[in-house]
């Protein structure tokens, strides 16, 4: 799981600033080269993280409860972006 001195994000539920909760679940820190060759390690890891709230899809006809699972580099997960002139977390620990 994140080691919180080394990524500075603490594991737990979240409120995106329009308004969706999700929980972070782990951290990509690695990524296949390529080219086939060894594993490459990323400047920038990567947040794993899925939606709380129930979300549905109809798929052939059927109407049925999903959960989305997401990645977002960590430097724009922990950012910030701006509403009505202010500066605010995309992401806000609960």
């Amino acid at each position: 799981m994140l080691d919180n001195n080394q990524f500075k994000l603490k594991p737990g539920v979240y409120e995106h600033y329009k308004g969706g909760i999700y929980v972070v679940e782990n951290m990509i820190t690695h990524e296949a080269n390529e080219e086939g060759g060894d594993w490459v390690h990323l400047q920038d890891p990567k947040v794993v993280y899925r939606n709380l709230e129930a979300q549905y899809e109809t798929l052939n006809g059927v109407r049925q409860q999903v959960i989305k699972t997401f990645t977002k580099k960590l430097s724009e997960f922990t950012g910030y972006v701006e509403v009505d002139g202010k500066q605010v977390k995309r992401y806000k620990p609960i």
